[in-house]
């Protein structure tokens, strides 16, 4: 075996092991493992947007906890990328998607300037009221993006055959 082979060899071996090949499609042969994959997805990225809204500790903490949520849901995006529908299901992966590109938006403006208030030295009246309305705001978006996925799993298991537990 001549030099250039052993090393083909070595780094063909180290590629396979680090997961060179990220862009590999991502397929299930089960319903219910294909519904577990997007609720993991969802529930990364919620855990995430829990802690990023999380008032305690300082300021630069409150701002990690943001930025985590945008790595997680940057990463959760290209993942789901990769996904191909279960017998050709885009209502889920669809909702599950729009979901988790809202948190990703959010992690990089609205809840910087949420965090910023909460932190101010001087808060007025104003300022009160502007983190209201983005509080606000954050709980109907959230409570819209997350009902369209519980309808999109709902319809999802019973077509597929299974319940979804409560």
């Amino acid at each position: 075996m001549n030099i250039k082979r052993i090393l083909l060899v070595v780094l063909m071996a180290i590629a396979g092991s680090t997961g060179f090949s990220q862009n590999e499609k991502l397929s299930f042969s089960s319903a219910i493992d294909y519904n577990d994959y997007l609720v993991d997805r969802i529930n990364e990225v919620d855990q995430a947007y829990v802690e990023a809204l999380e008032v305690g500790g300082s300021k630069e903490q409150c701002f990690a906890k943001i930025d985590s949520l945008n790595k997680i849901s940057t990463r959760n995006l290209k993942q789901l990328k990769l996904l191909i529908a279960f017998n050709g299901e885009k209502n889920f992966v669809k909702s599950t998607t729009a979901f988790i590109t809202y948190m990703n938006k959010i992690s990089k403006k609205n809840l910087y300037d949420f965090e910023k208030l909460v932190f101010s030295d001087n808060l007025t009246a104003g300022m009160s009221k502007k983190m209201m309305s983005i509080a606000t705001k954050l709980d109907a978006d959230y409570d819209k993006y997350f009902s369209k996925i519980e309808v999109a799993q709902k319809a999802f298991a019973e077509k597929s055959g299974f319940s979804i537990g409560n």
